[in-house]
């Protein structure tokens, strides 16, 4: 019996569609299918009126606008340090009106500059009393462990702060006393007599020190200069440097005029340049004084003496720019615009924001990273103009927050003197007070905004998580209004591989993610082009080796992975596997290894361009069970300085790439006989530089040479022979049966790839060869470089095969041996 017409509509019907596919049965995975979804994995609806867009531009303003919260009360509290700073002479002159003595002798002799000269005194004999127990340890003892007075944090804080500002105090009291005491009255004895008292004192109590050091000690007198010889040495160096203070008058004292007699300079002029030329008397005077001792002071000494006048010179200059921005650029901004000037100060702020926007999006990027000798007069240019950006932003800033300071400044205190006058000698107490109270903010706000967590890494890290570990989720459940699961982040410490186990699944490799641990101011000088070291995460172990300083040995600093973070309720089984992988891809982070730039540093932290992660180091166990800062002031202020290291008991890890972007350097450390890379970077010219330092790591740390000819990877006429490169990897010159094999794969076009691949270039020249910065793939883009991948990685599978093949041989034969 026929079938009912509908029922054969139906056949003819189906016979005539197109097969419909779910995506069970597609030609993609599911988890390839789930990739495309999230291509642009940042924000994967495109569109600037997206809520992605705005989700991440909203997370990014609040960690930005917090963590300037930090820097701005900082710097305020800087800015306004020079102005506490002169409070201390307001201080020292109450101190001296409210001294109410009975014998007239004393009210007539007392003032504020001695007692400014008598705590200048003090200073000085403490920094006196460490550079004579520096002497007793300058000569070398190869044997004996040096005393923690002989580290450069304690020479700093014990010598140079308190000769910084004995020289303040002295400027003040020397200004009031040449005029008081008349002593420019009698130049060719008086300042001579004066300064030679001052000098020879100095060093009178040094060797004083040195004395009851090398008698305490039972140490030999004899070592370093004669001290006969050092104090009549001082004494005629002091009488001759003793002229220099008739030149020192002028810059305390104003000239004497038919209508007053002679002033000193107000408190600001006095503070401002009175500092640095009296740190630059005490250095000529330390020059004349090593050149009288001639062979009486050994080498030894002099290279001491001279470090130590590097940092007070760095010292001096620091203090002038910081107390010439804090008083004297409000001065004249404000008079500039007083007069007029409304066009000019618009026009440079205008410049200074593009320049900043132009340093913030170009500062790295490939066409301004790094200049090449042959590179065009464009690229020269515009690489130059990255580099002169963060400075010009950083000037800015400081313009910008000392008319602040300066406002606050006249709010805060009774000084009637508007924005165009020069300041008040009598500074308002409660201006130190606010000067405090910034740094104080400062402080609260970092115990709560903690450093890893209000950076960008979390916003990079969760949408890497949600795309790319995402996808390998069975019946993932994401969170309905943000689309995030926490299913999707797994600790990296579960990807073990159980010892002895039979399970297929555990012959899988051990993941090595591979970081940089930034070591932009570290101890060893050989690593002041690298800035950095390979740090690596396993399930396992994760951590670094270095050299010790000696250059024979090792030292390993590695923490059980389990354990990294585990006291911290969001991390109890230690660092997620999400968060490795971020850290190992977190490319832009104010220090970023050989790329690092103290300027560029500044302009990132500060607009919080921060993929970086801080994790305690290894070496110490607590800390590493802790896992990151719980205070982030201090790291946030090594962050914007650029002065990260490896001995801290935190350690800044960025982009493996910032040390060695092929991750082959952990794997030749482990002696890997076969190794696959994949090289990804954007290499338009086929230059093969991440492959070239690669080698060089490897062969100036672990003696390894890695030889791969890569000549047929160069394209030639848009295509290139071949997608991969075979080389060896000589572990032992001259013991060819210890070599490896490295086998490289480079993106590149090969006749015989996909029509609709090749085709792609038409549409994308940059194809396969993007810049990073470019995160954002639409579906031909993504599906271009995923077919391209397919085709490379079938090509070499072959002889991958041979090469597994061959090693298993080898282990089956070596094994049979034993």
């Amino acid at each position: 019996m026929d079938a009912p017409p509908e029922d054969r509509i139906r056949e003819v019907e189906d016979r005539l569609s197109i097969k419909s596919y779910s995506v069970t049965n597609a030609a993609d995975p599911p988890e390839v299918h789930f990739l495309r979804n999230y291509s642009n994995y940042l924000t994967p609806r495109k569109g600037i009126l997206g809520a992605d867009f705005w989700a991440f531009a909203a997370s990014y303003l609040r960690n930005t606008a917090l963590n300037l919260s930090i820097l701005v009360c900082l710097l305020l509290s800087l800015l306004l340090l020079p102005r506490s700073i002169a409070y201390l002479p307001h201080l020292l002159e109450a101190a001296e009106d409210l001294s109410q003595w009975q014998i007239t002798f004393l009210q007539e002799t007392l003032s504020a500059q001695l007692f400014a000269g008598a705590l200048g005194f003090l200073l000085v004999g403490l920094g006196m009393i460490f550079i004579g127990l520096n002497m007793v340890w300058v000569d070398p003892r190869a044997r004996e462990k040096y005393p923690w007075s002989t580290h450069q944090w304690a020479i700093q804080a014990f010598i140079v702060i308190p000769l910084m500002l004995s020289a303040a105090l002295f400027s003040y009291a020397l200004g009031h006393l040449f005029v008081d005491w008349n002593i420019l009255a009698h130049p060719l004895w008086a300042p001579s007599l004066l300064a030679m008292c001052m000098y020879f004192g100095m060093w009178l109590g040094a060797f004083v020190v040195r004395w009851a050091v090398t008698a305490k000690k039972g140490l030999s007198a004899q070592a370093g200069p004669n001290p006969s010889l050092v104090l009549t040495t001082a004494a005629i160096t002091g009488f001759v440097i003793g002229y220099l203070f008739i030149a020192f008058a002028k810059i305390l004292i104003r000239p004497e005029t038919t209508f007053a007699p002679q002033t000193t300079y107000s408190v600001w002029h006095v503070l401002t340049f009175g500092p640095p030329v009296f740190v630059a008397i005490m250095l000529i005077a330390a020059v004349l004084h090593v050149g009288l001792m001639g062979h009486g002071m050994g080498d030894a000494h002099r290279e001491w003496w001279g470090r130590l006048g590097g940092w007070l010179m760095l010292y001096s200059v620091g203090w002038f720019l910081l107390f010439s921005v804090a008083v004297y650029v409000p001065y004249h901004l404000a008079r500039l615009w007083n007069a007029q000037g409304h066009k000019r100060l618009t026009a440079g702020t205008a410049v200074w924001l593009i320049s900043t926007l132009y340093g913030v999006l170009f500062g790295k990027s490939k066409a301004t990273g790094e200049i090449e000798p042959d590179a065009s007069a464009r690229n020269r240019i515009l690489g130059y103009a990255a580099r002169v950006t963060p400075y010009i932003f950083i000037v800015g800033l400081l313009f910008a927050l000392s008319l602040l300071a300066a406002k606050i400044t006249l709010a805060m205190s009774a000084d009637p003197t508007p924005l165009w006058g020069m300041p008040g000698d009598i500074v308002d107490p409660r201006v130190p007070i606010a000067c405090i109270g910034f740094t104080v903010i400062a402080l609260l706000l970092s115990c709560r905004v903690e450093i890893n967590g209000f950076s960008i890494h979390h916003l990079y890290r969760n949408r890497l998580v949600r795309c790319y570990l995402g996808a390998s989720v069975r019946g993932r459940n994401a969170q309905p209004f943000t689309g995030f699961a926490d299913s999707d982040d797994l600790p990296l410490a579960s990807l073990q591989i159980a010892p002895g186990s039979n399970d297929a699944k555990d012959g899988r490799p051990l993941p090595i993610l591979n970081t940089s641990l930034n070591v932009v101011r570290g101890k060893e000088l050989a690593l002041q082009t690298r800035k950095a070291r390979s740090f690596a995460f396993t399930p396992l172990y994760s951590g670094f080796t270095r050299e010790v300083l000696d250059g024979n040995s090792w030292q390993s600093a590695y923490g059980l992975t389990l354990e990294s973070g585990s006291k911290r309720p969001e991390c109890p089984s230690g660092i997620s596997l999400g968060t490795a992988v971020a850290i190992s891809g977190a490319a832009a982070s104010p220090n970023m290894g050989s790329y690092s730039q103290p300027a560029l540093a500044f302009l990132m932290t500060l607009f919080d361009v921060r993929l970086g992660w801080w994790i305690a180091n290894p070496m110490k166990e607590k800390q590493w069970l802790e896992g990151s800062p719980k205070v982030g002031f201090y790291w946030l202020l090594r962050e914007l300085m650029g002065a990260t290291n490896d001995d801290s008991k935190y350690v800044y890890l960025s982009d493996g790439g910032h040390f060695e972007n092929l991750a082959i350097y952990e794997l030749v450390r482990r002696g890997c006989k076969l190794i696959i890379a994949s090289d990804a970077s954007c290499d338009s010219d086929a230059g093969f530089s991440d492959l070239h330092n690669a080698m060089e790591r490897c062969r100036s740390d672990f003696g390894v040479e890695i030889d791969v000819d890569t000549s047929s990877l160069k394209p030639r006429d848009g295509t290139a022979a071949s997608h991969f490169a075979v080389g060896k990897i000589h572990y032992m010159p001259g013991r060819a049966e210890q070599d490896g094999v490295i086998i490289y794969l480079k993106p590149a076009l090969v006749a015989g790839d996909p029509a609709d691949v090749i085709g792609y270039v038409a549409k994308n020249p940059h194809f396969p060869n993007d810049s990073t910065a470019n995160q954002w793939f639409d579906e031909a883009h993504f599906e271009s470089y995923r077919a391209l991948g397919r085709a490379a990685g079938e090509a070499a599978s072959i002889r991958v095969a041979e090469e597994v093949d061959r090693l298993m041989e080898q282990t089956l034969e070596f094994s049979s041996a034993d």
